[in-house]
């Protein structure tokens, strides 16, 4: 895989990660609000985190044509977050995911990269609708959904009965006047 920009937008790139990301996928998914909001994955080496690249990133770009991917600032190339499309078996529709290191929530990189896939949901990949869901103590997650266009669908069952999670719904506009202003744009 290599590192291949998908959009870029005042402040943030979004690319594709790549096998030298695995460092920068280590601290991630070993942050607090990964481990709080999304669970333990038990991704504490190069291999696992590897693996991790492998089975749970990559496998969305081969079979869907999208998946997550690394939120990157514009000045200076700093990795701070992912952020990207999924398809779960659990769900009817897409799904937008996102997780940031600490650090970097709260300061608006979660909006601007969610409008960022939102667009590029409606643009590339012609979807009408975009679920999300989420824990539902996470109420930063949850606010930046709403922020981000998302209302409240129900609660669901997920991970065969596991976890009750709050799944919003964004139904998309392809609208030319909702269109954020994206620098380049390309896959």
């Amino acid at each position: 895989m290599s590192d291949t920009l998908v959009v870029q937008t005042e402040r943030i790139s979004l690319s594709k990660f790549s096998d030298e990301d695995a460092p920068f996928i280590i601290q991630l998914l070993n942050s607090k609000g990964w481990l709080d909001f999304i669970g333990n994955r038990n991704v504490k080496t190069q291999e696992d985190a590897l693996n991790y690249l492998n089975k749970s990133i990559y496998s969305g770009y081969n079979d869907n044509g999208f998946g997550l991917w690394k939120v990157t600032l514009n000045d200076g190339g700093v990795p701070i977050g992912m952020c990207g499309l999924l398809k779960r078996a659990d769900l009817p529709a897409s799904d937008i995911g996102f997780a940031f290191l600490p650090e970097y929530i709260g300061k608006g990189f979660g909006q601007e990269a969610s409008r960022a896939v939102l667009q590029i949901a409606a643009e590339r990949f012609k979807l009408d609708e975009v679920l999300a869901i989420t824990d539902p103590a996470n109420t930063k997650s949850i606010g930046l959904l709403i922020k981000s266009g998302f209302g409240f669908s129900k609660s669901v069952s997920m991970h065969e009965g596991k976890e009750t999670l709050l799944l919003f719904s964004n139904r998309i506009s392809h609208d030319d006047e909702a269109k954020i202003n994206l620098i380049t744009s390309r896959f």
